[in-house]
């Protein structure tokens, strides 16, 4: 069997507004990342896409993952990467959130304004990629990125992995 080919999406978001605050470091991470594929994957078992700051929209990551991901078979690695803020937004009553909250990446809208992707949302998207036989890997270079895929392919929930306070 021949070694998988590679669709590999990489996000890195640096640009954030000022009530979420700018990053640094992200994208270029992400751009590091895209170079190191390029240079260790041949170019006929690679594709590849790159969403930096402003290009990294709900939209885009939703078609990025269903046009490029998408169709992704069983001799085939789907690599998804992201490198950014990650938060936590309010769901309340949602099953599997004890705490009330959903983990998100933040994206960013077309306005240049933050926009959430749900933990729950982004398991969907995984779910998808995952569809045709392709093996997955997901990095979450984040805050709250603990619980961003923990219920991919209807894994039971577990509770949050959180460290207790010290004590002082």
């Amino acid at each position: 069997m021949p070694d998988p080919s590679i669709r590999a999406l990489v996000i890195g978001i640096d640009a954030y507004p000022p009530d979420t605050g700018a990053l640094d470091g992200c994208a270029n991470d992400a751009r590091a990342l895209a170079a190191f594929l390029e240079a260790a994957v041949p170019a006929e078992r690679l594709a590849l896409r790159t969403l930096l700051d402003g290009e990294a929209t709900p939209t885009a990551v939703a078609q990025a993952f269903a046009e490029h991901l998408g169709g992704a078979g069983p001799d085939e690695v789907v690599l998804v990467t992201y490198a950014g803020h990650g938060s936590q937004a309010p769901v309340p009553g949602a099953p599997g959130e004890p705490d009330g909250l959903a983990e998100t990446l933040c994206l960013l809208d077309a306005d240049g304004a933050r926009a959430d992707l749900l933990d729950r949302d982004l398991g969907a998207l995984l779910d998808g990629a995952a569809a045709g036989g392709a093996r997955v890997v997901a990095i979450l270079d984040c805050c709250h990125s603990g619980a961003g895929t923990r219920a991919v392919r209807g894994a039971k929930v577990r509770a949050a992995r959180r460290a207790a306070a010290p004590v002082a």
